[in-house]
């Protein structure tokens, strides 16, 4: 064994998460207790007991103190569990419960093993929904073909994040919208893919589009424009061109042909700057930042 000849004592980082730990952690952002202990009963009733699930929450009863994006971080970071459900706190389990997810599950593991997140309601890459949900634009919807169903978005009543996809959301958006889309994207970039599920429950809430959802839009827009733009990168041992467009990669292909591009790169940061369409990102979230979590309740 390696530990004998290593002069402190250490452990293998693989050895961290062996099977027989917690398989599910239900995480949901609390404003109504009511609804959420409704939600909990439905839960329970669908085998998730906590022989073999943790339930946590973060309490915005009396004030919103956590947006999604903080709560989805905060648990993310601190859920034990190999699966974490993130739910809003107005679903409830309808005949569909632990046996079935773990089904769900199982048949995704053969499919794709990089699958990274699914849920219950999305959109198709090229338009289009996929659905199977009740709630009260409609009962027992079954929309889209044969489940799984690879998406590019999810809806956010339910979603079941995989820990081993070590997933997050962005720090620098704020607010209760479009954090599914969000976290679609970065599953995405980490090689991961997203799908609906034929897991059915009942979401009661209708879904509400306000100025804060327009708010949460244009930010994910702007954030999108940021973090897809054309970059030419220098490393300490080669240079590598960040763009979508084939032409221009074989192009940079040569020296003569990098400098080319390295030139129209820059005249189009220079045209961008100076028409004013850059989008310039608060980093600061309102109410300041701390270097700590704020504490997660366990149930």
């Amino acid at each position: 064994m390696m530990h004998q000849f290593l002069p402190v004592t250490a452990t293998a980082a693989n050895q961290r998460c062996l099977p027989g730990g917690l398989r599910y952690s239900i995480c949901t952002l609390v404003s109504d207790t009511q609804k959420y202990a409704q939600m909990l009963q439905s839960f329970e009733a669908g085998g998730f007991t906590t022989a073999d699930c943790e339930f946590l929450y973060l309490d915005n009863t009396e004030t919103n103190l956590f947006d999604a994006y903080i709560g989805i971080n905060i648990f993310l970071r601190t859920s034990q569990g190999a699966y974490a459900i993130i739910c809003h706190q107005d679903v409830e389990l309808i005949e569909d419960g632990m046996h079935k997810l773990d089904k769900v599950i199982r048949e995704l593991d053969a499919i794709d093993p990089a699958w990274g997140m699914f849920g219950n309601a999305g959109a198709l890459e090229g338009g289009g929904r996929a659905l199977r949900i009740s709630d009260p634009h409609g009962e027992n919807q079954n929309v889209g073909g044969i489940f799984p169903i690879r998406v590019a978005t999810l809806d956010e009543n339910f979603i079941v994040v995989r820990q081993e996809a070590n997933l997050a959301v962005s720090r620098d958006l704020t607010g209760f919208h479009l954090y599914g889309t969000e976290l679609a994207l970065v599953a995405n970039r980490l090689g991961c893919n997203v799908y609906v599920v034929d897991f059915h429950l009942r979401h009661r809430g209708r879904g509400i589009i306000d100025d804060s959802f327009y708010t949460s839009r244009q930010a994910l827009i702007d954030k999108c424009k940021t973090a897809c733009r054309w970059r030419w990168l220098t490393t300490p041992c080669t240079e590598i061109p960040v763009m979508s467009s084939t032409v221009l990669h074989c192009l940079a292909a040569s020296k003569p042909g990098a400098k080319t591009v390295k030139f129209l790169m820059k005249m189009h940061r220079w045209l961008v700057v100076s028409l004013g369409l850059e989008s310039r990102t608060n980093l600061t979230r309102p109410g300041g930042s701390s270097s700590s979590d704020p504490k997660v309740t366990l149930r």
